[in-house]
């Protein structure tokens, strides 16, 4: 009696640290690589600049962004995207200055703004839930239109940062994300005179993302 009560035992332990063995592999091992194809929808918020006697205010507007982004491990991913929204500029003259825009009044040029950046992407799994941050170069293209005179296209480098949360499935889910870019401000018309400084502008967006 007591050997087999011995033997049931000794098979209860071996049980116990056969599972937490697997249990301890399991834990190691490492997410498999993915691809996911994502749209999404967002505002723009966009700060002021003031140099050389002109004053240039961004209108918030809105736009979209679409991407494809690769990821191999928590530390190494990849995406590409593509965005379109308004980029409408006000123009006034700085106050207390004088310059030759002196007798232009203040206007506000409409633009489109066409956005393709290349970010490397950090993120990590955690049941539902994979958070991820992002980081990288923007190539921005201005373009002015309307009837005011002397309008540019103008094309800008910027720089990416931001994060966000992907919620659902290992293959369809939501995703919500902050995305910030920091560029020199466009000179889109010669009547007023570039700031020459930079601006920022935020994007809070909510999209949908789908992963092979």
């Amino acid at each position: 009696m007591r050997a087999a009560a011995g033997i049931a035992i000794a098979a209860v332990v071996a049980a116990g640290a056969s599972a937490q063995g697997n249990n301890a592999a399991a834990k190691n091992i490492p997410e498999p690589s993915s691809l996911d194809y994502s749209a999404s929808f967002f505002k723009t918020f966009s700060n002021a600049t003031t140099g050389n006697g002109t004053m240039q205010t961004p209108v918030d507007s809105y736009g979209g962004m679409i991407g494809v982004r690769y990821t191999q491990t928590p530390f190494i991913g990849f995406e590409l995207t593509y965005s379109l929204s308004n980029l409408d500029q006000k123009f006034a003259t700085a106050s207390a200055t004088c310059t030759y825009t002196c007798g232009n009044q203040p206007v506000t040029i409409p633009s489109k703004l066409s956005e393709v950046a290349t970010d490397w992407v950090v993120s990590k799994t955690s049941g539902n839930v994979r958070p991820f941050g992002v980081g990288g170069i923007a190539f921005m293209i201005a373009s002015a239109s309307g009837d005011y005179y002397a309008l540019n296209t103008i094309v800008r480098v910027g720089y990416v940062y931001g994060g966000g949360v992907d919620w659902g499935s290992p293959k369809f889910g939501l995703r919500v994300q902050y995305r910030g870019t920091y560029y020199k401000a466009p000179n889109l018309t010669a009547a007023f005179y570039p700031t020459g400084k930079f601006t920022q502008t935020a994007e809070p967006m909510v999209g949908v993302y789908y992963r092979y």
